[in-house]
Order: C-alpha cells, then structure tokens, then sequence
C-alpha cells in the first residue's frame, strides 16, 4: 500500500532513521494487507472456478444424454400419441384454449396450445414430452398463466422442450421427472404434486367440507394463485395456495381430523436438465421429495424447491419491507407472514411448507451436480421445521417430527448462485428442521457485472441494499460440511436465530468450511473520480458566495477536486471549494456495485437465545461449534485510486498571487482564473489572454493510493460455544487516512454495533466487531486450549439420506443425543481464549449478557422495566485482550470481574452487572414478580470486581522523520474512558441485597486513561 508524505521532514541531507515500534507496525499493516488482498483473490477464483466448473458438467451431461438418447431413443411417443402428450379436451377440463395442434420438420414434433384467455384449464390424461417433442405455449403476454392437470397415475417425464411467454403450471400428484437434455425456457414454472387453492372450504353452515375440483377450477380462474383471501380464523388447509385433495372425519370428542389423500410423489431434475425463466420470473417446484441435479436460472426472479405434503402457502414479498399481510395468513403461519412482510431481501413470495402431523421424512436435495442461479434475485430452499414446540403437555424442546407442521431436512451437495447490483441484492434462504451444507458446497453471491450505477448521494448509498444469506431459521440442527464455501462480498449471513427460541437447535461448522463476507480488495477507481468539472459555474452555483454571483465566476469552466471539502465560517458545507456549491455535481459520478461491497459485511451464529421463562435441558443445551481449520473472514476491503493528473481551477487575487480554488476565501477579492496570464484594455472594453502550452490549468499529478473501508461483524447468540476456527477481522487504512487521522463519525445500523465506523471515505476504518449473546458464564483465559479431537459433535445423531433398494432416496430424521454436544469440560461457560480476540483486528469485543424487558413485553408482567442478565463474565489472570485503538470493550452480565488486563487505546471499556435469572427464574403470573426468597442471593453477587488492569490511554506517536511507508499519523492520542455500573436496579426488587460495594477496585489493579501524544517534526 503506497504510503505519500503528509508530514513535513527535516531540511538538509540528514534523515533520521523511523523508530523500530513505526516500523514494525507498518510493515504488519502491510503484510496483513497482501495477506487480506490474496484472501480476497483466493475466495473470488474459487466462487467463478465453482460455478464454471458445474455449468461444464451440465453441458456435459447434456451432451451425454443426447448422445445416449441417439444410440437408444427413451422410448416416449412424439407429439400427440398415445403414451405422450395425451389432452383430455372438453368443455369442463380443457378451459381457455383450442385443442393442441402437431406438426413435424426436421425429425422434430411441435405440439402448439393456443391459450385464448389470461388464466387457462388444461386437463391431460397423460403430459410426457419426449426427445423430439417441442411443447408451445402461445400465450400474449408474461401475465398468462396456463395450468396443467395430470391425471396419469405415473410421473410424468419431460425430456424435450416446453416454451411460453408466461406461466406454466404443471401438476401431477404422482411426480415429475425432467430428464437430462430437458430444455424448459418459459417465462415462469411451477411443478407440483400439491394441486391449486386451499383443501377445505366452509358450507352455508359454516362447516368445513373438502374443495372440490370444479371449486379448485373456478376459485383459480377467478382469483389467480394468490388472489384468494380466506375468511379470518382460518387454519392452513382453507388458506394454503397449493394442498392435496382430503377427506373429512368426525372424531370421538366431537371435531373432525382432515386428512390428507397421501402423495408421494417426486420431483426430480436430473444432470443435463435445464430450466429457465424469463428475466424476473420464477421457478417454482414443490412435492414431498425434491431433487435437483440440473441447471435452474431465474434472472432478476426467484428460485424455491421447497418440501410439502398437506399444505404449501406463498405469501407475496415485494422487498419493500412493509408489505400488506393477507387475511389468510394473518392466523396460520402468521409469524411466517410477519417474516415475509418485513424481510426487505426477498422479491417473490415466502413460503410457508407444511407436513401431515408427525410426519418427518420430507426433504430438498440439490445434488452435487445441482447449479441454482438468480442473478440479482432470490434462491429458496426450504422444508418443514420447528415452526411450533407446543402440545398439551407444555412447553417442548423439541417437536418430536412436526407435532404440527411436520418436518423435513434441506441438503445442498452443488451451487447456489447469484449477484448483486446497486439496485437489486441477491439473496439465498434455506430453511427446514435439518439444515445440511454438503462438503465441498458453495453458495455465492457475487458482484453483478452489469455495470449499473448510482449517484454517490447519501440517499442512495443508504439505500443500497447488501447481499444476503439465511440459514435454518427453524432448524433443529445446521451442518456446514468438510470445504463447504460461503461467499458473499460485503454481505449479511445468518445462521440460525438470534432471538428467544424453545427447541434444541445446534450449529457445526466443520474443519475447512469457509465463510466469507470480506469486503472486496483493490477496487480500481479511475482518478477521473476525482475530479469534478462544472461548464459553466452560474448564480445556482453560486448562491452561497454573494461577491462571486454576478463576476467572473459566473459563467466560467471550473475544476474542482471533491476530496477536499471543508465547512465555512458560516456553518455552509463544501465540496471541492468554498465559493461553489458542487455538491449535487459531486454526488452524480456513479458508484458501481464493487465499490459498495468493499465494506465487511456480517456474520451471526444463533441457535437463539435461552427463554428467560422457560429452561431448556441443561444437558443438551443449544449450541455453536466452530471447528478447527474453518474460516469466518469478516476484514474490510479497500478501493485503489489510479494515478493521474487532478486539475483544480487556480485564481488570482487583487495582489497577483495564485490561489487554489479549494483555499479560496468567501470574503477576499480575487479578480480572475489563472489560466496563464490577462491584459485588461479597459478603456477598449477588451480583454487580452495568453495561456502556457505547458500549464494544465491547475492539474497535478496524484500518486496511486488506497481507501480503506470498515471491517464487518460477527455476532454469536448460544448457550454453549466452541470457537476453535479462524477469525479475520482487519481493517486496511490507506496513507492518506492514516496521515489525516480522522476517527469514523458515521453509526451502524447492526444491533450492538458501538464502534465508530466511517462517515466519510478520508476517516480511518473501524476493524471488526465480535459480539457475543451468550445465555451462559463467560470466561476469557490465556489458555489455549487444545481443539477438538475428530467426532461427531452437536446436539443430534444420525439420520439423513440413504438410497433404498429400488433407487430412490429416503430421509430419516436425526434423534436427540444423549451425549453432551461438547465434552464435558466445555460446558458451563463459554470459553474464549484472549489470542482470539487480540490477533484478529478487531475494534470491538461485546458480551452482551443483559436483557431489557420493558412493560408489555410478550409473556412479561413486569413494571418498571428492567434488565436481566444470563450470567458472569469473568476475564481471568494472564489474559491480555487488546483491541485497536479506538476500540470498544463491552462486558455485561450478572457480575463482572476482570483479573487479567483489557487494553483499548484510546476506546472505551464498559462493564455492567444487572439481575441474574438463572439463579431465580422470572414469574410471569405476578406483577411485580414473586419475591426472592431470603438467602438466594448474597454479597458480591452483582459485583464488578478489578483486580487487573483496564487501560484506555492515548497513542504515544513517534513521526519524526518517519518515512512514507511508516508514518502512524495523529489518531487515536486522546484518552478513551471507562465505564462501570453496577446492579443499578437491583433495588427495585423485594429482597435487600445487604451492604454491597458493586464497584470493587481492588488494591494493586490499575485504572490507566492518559493521555499521550505525538512527535511528528
């Protein structure tokens, strides 16, 4: 990284040599950089290596089929014959459209349905396409939907083409096949097992009843898909856009059960199969047992497999963030409905599977020759998952198989892939109870490479929206395997949940998994950036210089250089100069999407956070496992400035001299633009100008230089931890951001982010941010701890997908083990080890082990609000946890005690102890909450206790003579602070704590906040 001078140096042929301390820290800063650069290389060749590599051996297995189909055709009539296309056509089950037509050229049969309304009824006794089929859709429109029935009682198999403008629907409860060297390219599809609209409707009676075909019919040639809003107080089989046919029956206490006609149908696009949607339409396959081994692409649309057999609802997402929820799905699956509402990462529709209850064998397989791609959309996998844990016995930790949504696993073995531009983001959910990343997978989400831009506005920017990855959200259990990647530049990826969760949910990233959100690296950015050009400069310009409206400014060519900006005496901001307001000039240059994802995105771990109502077994608890040799690399990135010249319009005073316009004063008088010198006739009313063949008009050359931008977060939420992966957390600043020294002034929008991130491109970069939600005692050692040996670890065993005796695949959902997640001697506390912490870069370390519960809060009686801790955090002798400068060191729990030694120079250590509700389980039938028995607590127990040393000194700086490439610039010399508060609401409860001390500094510990400085001469 180059490294310009920005301090002045001694005169004379003597330099004195740097000290050893600016020397070393450069050369690390340089080092990690390459390392960081190479990193980046490394991750972007294997995401395109990846994706290359599956669109080969889908080309392959196309030409593979091909060449077998040749040697021996699949045995599929062509066209209209018996055993092929097989319409059944009459007035009440070929609705909307003429009777198929066939004709034949060049060894091939085209088969044409002329649809003649916007939604169509096509009724087929059988829908197999063979090799030498092509099956047309004339449709008028992307709006037209053509839905086709299938009655055969064998899956039907498509192994030529099937084209539409519009939709087709193709249902067979019996499933569909998409052999290799399938070509499907309509504008969307939807292949089911499930038919259309809701299973039940209600009679004159009120009584349910089971929908009938012809209802079916009308309700989606009235409605549409998603057109049909059920009356409130629904349950999903009335509700649901997709449900198999069921049958009614009374019980023996006076309901009714409705069950479901069991299909088992499968949904399988083999290796060589491809199906495309038009750009923003959408690929839609749900059955009980999907398997993709094929090519899906969607562009600017969406891509869900998803596993359902009694009921499957898509509730409609426009990325707005606020949508409207319908009616019918404001009681089944409300929570869901919320989601989907409110989820700004999702264009398309969520989806809601649902399974007969207690059945547990569903699942969604992409095979490890299975390509998904949404550039600039969204991909989802899901299957059902631990939406419920309640049945009449109480609250339960685990749904025991879907006690009434039913459950199912989603493996991905291949790629899923998209883009994200500056006006779309791409996003990946996968979603089910067993959650499964095969060794050797990828998901990526890369910069779109279409070249789009917007204005570097601040509207803009903050509406730009990042990529983004969720992973089992209503998972038991998530497996990251052996090599599986994660990439998404810049992103947000969250594993899990974060929030109060009453299933046992466990999290394993395996040895060489990777997840990378880095920002990008060595962005090239031409130096015309740098300059902005206004032709010609008038009273709008200006309007905030009254001396300059009507003289030789206005109407002048002017050259400014948008780096250097400033506020004037009047409060009036600038860019570029203090005469011209150029700021709306500034912030039209375009910013494309690379130089947006430099910033390090963030990573959550979450397998939810303990209920502070209900406890869940204390031998199984929820937990994260991040093994040895896995990688989380959350470091910034930076742009590179390319060297040129940067002119900036030169003025010249009443006196002669030359001023640089970005110095000009608003007061003084300057007389014209230095463009090489003028004569004034004024008695002529002529104006003589000579301008140097040599003179740029105020240009200068710039060196090459970088920008480095705020490295990302990682967030954990668990009850038991093992962290024994890599972590990167670096932030890169440039020469000049190191030699201007400026702290960020700008604030995260991430819950718990306190560092100061930049407001502004010239301010230093904040390093990471590692903030723990545990719902357990924490304890940072200096021990090193070995990793753990190879096993299996987690909290379920077993299960997964095994091949049956006929081919088929079957899954068998994993049981609860009876063994610790982790060995013993790991649980109980989470253990952190300060090298982890101390060698990442980080900025910001957070045990957030407090909770504010405010009156009102769900299944919380309590006023006034308070906090409520999970447990202590103990910083133990010999541990020495040291940030960057500037840095934040936060520890909140039920007591804190610091006998090692936290260092942040120039940042903030804040420790806060409140209530602790383990040791006394909130009551939420009392308001206030029933008294604390005498005896439950005692003295120290709410205690911050430091018998180590805190320290948040300034910087001591030594610049003189420093070379270029050692310079450690002005920043971060100030004195930070140190905050402690203790149990401050303790008091608000029954029992009296006796006489405490809650702030213990013990003697021989050391409290340092100097401030210390610099020597830059």
């Amino acid at each position: 990284m180059s490294m310009p001078g920005a301090y002045a140096k001694p005169m004379g042929g003597w330099t004195p040599v740097p000290t050893a301390a600016a020397v070393a820290a450069a050369q690390t800063s340089s080092a990690e950089a390459a390392k960081a650069a190479q990193r980046s290389i490394n991750a972007l060749q294997r995401a395109t290596s990846a994706i290359q590599a599956m669109q080969a051996t889908q080309q392959a297995a196309r030409d593979a089929a091909k060449a077998a189909l040749a040697r021996t055709p699949s045995g599929i009539p062509d066209g209209l014959k018996p055993g092929g296309l097989e319409p059944v056509v009459n007035t009440n089950q070929w609705i909307g459209g003429l009777a198929p037509s066939e004709t034949k050229s060049d060894g091939r049969t085209k088969v044409t349905v002329e649809q003649t309304q916007q939604r169509a009824i096509f009724t087929w006794n059988k829908f197999n396409v063979s090799e030498n089929t092509d099956l047309v859709f004339n449709q008028l429109s992307a709006e037209w939907v053509a839905l086709n029935r299938v009655l055969d009682t064998a899956p039907s198999k498509i192994l030529g083409s099937v084209k539409a403008p519009g939709t087709v629907l193709v249902i067979n409860q019996n499933g569909i096949v998409f052999g290799a060297g399938a070509q499907i390219n309509v504008g969307s599809l939807i292949a089911s097992t499930l038919d259309v609209g809701p299973a039940v409707i209600r009679n004159e009676s009120g009584n349910f009843i089971p929908s009938t075909t012809e209802w079916r019919n009308q309700n989606f040639l009235t409605n549409g898909l998603l057109g049909y809003d059920a009356p409130e107080n629904n349950n999903l089989a009335e509700s649901a856009t997709f449900t198999p046919y069921v049958t009614i029956t009374p019980t023996s206490w006076g309901g009714i059960d409705i069950v479901p006609v069991r299909n088992e149908g499968t949904i399988e696009v083999e290796a060589g199969a491809s199906i495309t949607a038009a750009d923003t339409g959408s690929i839609l396959i749900a059955a009980p047992y999907v398997i993709n081994a094929g090519h899906l692409r969607a562009p600017q649309g969406q891509v869900i497999l998803t596993a359902a057999s009694s009921a499957l609802a898509l509730t409609p997402s426009t990325g707005s963030g606020s949508d409207p929820i319908p009616q019918r799905d404001k009681t089944q699956g409300g929570g869901e409905a919320v989601f989907a509402a409110s989820d700004r990462n999702i264009r398309g529709a969520v989806p809601l599977p649902q399974a007969e209850r207690n059945r547990s064998d569903l699942f969604v397989w992409n095979q490890d020759t299975g390509l998904i791609e949404a550039p600039q959309g969204n991909i989802y996998l899901r299957s059902p998952g631990n939406t419920n844990a309640y049945n009449a016995s109480g609250w339960m930790f685990d749904n025991g198989g879907g006690i009434t949504v039913g459950f199912g696993m989603v493996q991905n073995d291949g790629v899923l892939s998209s883009t994200t531009s500056v006006s779309r983001n791409g996003s990946i959910f996968i979603d089910a109870g067993d959650v499964r990343l095969g060794a050797g997978s990828s998901l990526i989400i890369l910069p779109d490479t279409g070249g789009e831009t917007i204005p570097q506005s601040p509207t803009s920017i903050a509406d730009f929206r990042p990529s983004a990855i969720r992973i089992g959200r209503n998972a038991s259990s998530i497996d990251m395997g052996e090599d599986a990647f994660i990439l998404a530049p810049g992103g947000d990826v969250l594993f899990g949940r974060t929030d109060a969760y009453l299933g046992t949910m466990s999290l394993v990233i395996n040895p060489g998994a990777e997840i990378n959100v880095a920002g990008l690296t060595n962005v090239l950015v031409p130096i015309s950036e740098n300059q902005v050009f206004i032709d010609p400069a008038k009273k709008n310009e200006l309007r905030d210089s009254p001396l300059y409206r009507s003289g030789f400014l206005n109407g002048a060519t002017i050259y400014l250089d948008p780096r250097i900006s400033g506020v004037r005496d009047d409060g009036v901001p600038w860019i570029g100069s203090p005469l011209i307001d150029a700021t709306a000039y500034y912030q039209l240059v375009g910013v494309g999407v690379d130089r947006l994802m430099t910033k390090g995105g963030s990573v959550t771990l979450g397998v939810g956070v303990d209920n502070r109502f209900f406890t869940a077994p204390t031998n199984n608890p929820n937990t994260v496992v991040v093994r040895q040799g896995a990688v989380i690399d959350v470091s910034g990135g930076w742009v590179s400035y390319e060297a040129g010249f940067v002119r900036s319009t030169q003025l010249i005073d009443s006196t002669g001299h030359v001023v640089d316009i970005s110095q000009a004063d608003p007061n003084a008088n300057y007389i014209g633009i230095a463009n090489g010198w003028m004569r004034d006739h004024a008695h002529w009313g002529l104006v003589d100008t000579w301008t140097s063949s040599l003179s740029r008009g105020g240009g200068r050359w710039v060196p090459g230089y970088n920008e480095g931008r705020d490295a990302g977060i990682m967030q954990i939420a668990t009850k038991a931890l093992v962290l024994d992966g890599t972590f990167y957390a670096q932030a890169h600043a440039g020469a000049n951001q190191i030699a201007a020294g400026k702290a960020g002034t700008g604030k995260s929008s991430f819950s718990g982010d306190d560092r100061l991130v930049q407001g502004g491109s010239d301010e230093l970069p904040a390093g990471g941010a590692l903030i723990f939600r545990p719902s357990a005692n924490v304890r940072i050692t200096a021990d090193e701890s070995a990793a753990l040996p190879d096993g299996d670890y987690g909290n379920w065993t077993g299960g997964g997908l095994a091949r049956q005796d006929d081919g088929t695949y079957a899954y068998t959902r994993s049981t609860l083990s009876t063994e610790p997640p982790i060995p013993a001697d790991r649980l109980g506390a989470l253990t952190l080890t300060d090298k982890q912490f101390s060698d990442a870069g980080l900025s910001q370390l957070s045990i957030l082990g407090i909770t504010e519960i405010r009156p009102g809060s769900t299944g919380a009686a309590i006023t006034p609000s308070t906090r409520v801790a999970t447990g202590s955090i103990t910083v133990e002798a010999g541990a020495n946890v040291v940030l960057n400068p500037g840095g934040v060191f936060r520890a909140e729990g039920t007591r804190v005690q610091i006998d090692g030694n936290i260092t942040v120079p120039a940042g903030q250590i804040i420790l806060r102890t409140a209530f602790h509700t383990n040791a006394f389980p909130l009551e939420v039938s009392t308001n206030p909450p029933t008294t604390v028995a005498p005896g439950t607590f005692a003295p120290g127990d709410f205690d911050i206790v430091v018998n180590g040393t805190l320290s948040v000194a300034g910087r001591w700086v030594n610049d003189y003579g420093a070379a270029d490439d050692a310079i450690r610039g002005p920043g971060w010399l100030n004195a930070g602070s140190i905050t402690m508060e203790a149990a401050s609401h303790v008091t608000n409860w029954t029992e009296t704590i006796g006489a405490i001390d809650p702030s213990d500094i013990r003697r021989g510990s050391i409290l340092h906040a100097d401030r210390v400085g610099q020597d830059r001469a």
